[in-house]
């Protein structure tokens, strides 16, 4: 795991974080699963999507490149069952790589935060 010098909040990690730091099984702490391979490819178990649609199944993922106001990059993730593309945030926690998932206004504290197992 890459080991990052940061707050508890969103952080441009784009510098730091590889995809090799991303493969492996994520818990989200509002009870989603993702599992990250090589090769881009990714399990989802209770997904949410944008609109709280809990999707379960196979998908996609990618470090993707942000928009100008907000992070520099961010990892996109599509599921098969799913037209829309989830965008997560890089964020660090206790010095951990962590996901943050945002629905809605920012300033709700609207997340799902996953941790690396």
């Amino acid at each position: 795991m890459v080991a990052l010098a940061a707050c508890d909040s969103i952080t441009d990690t784009s510098e730091q974080v590889k995809s090799a730091d991303l493969v492996g099984t994520w818990h989200g702490d509002c009870g989603a699963e993702l599992v990250l391979s090589e090769g881009g490819t990714l399990q989802a178990r209770d997904f949410s999507d944008l609109e709280r649609h809990k999707i379960s199944g196979p998908g996609k993922w990618q470090i993707a490149k942000g928009t100008s106001d907000g992070p520099a990059f961010h990892l996109a993730v599509t599921l098969d069952d799913s037209p829309s593309i989830e965008s997560i945030d890089f964020a660090v926690k206790s010095k951990k790589l962590t996901l943050v998932q945002t629905f809605g206004d920012p300033d709700n504290n609207d997340t799902c935060r996953f941790s690396q197992v």
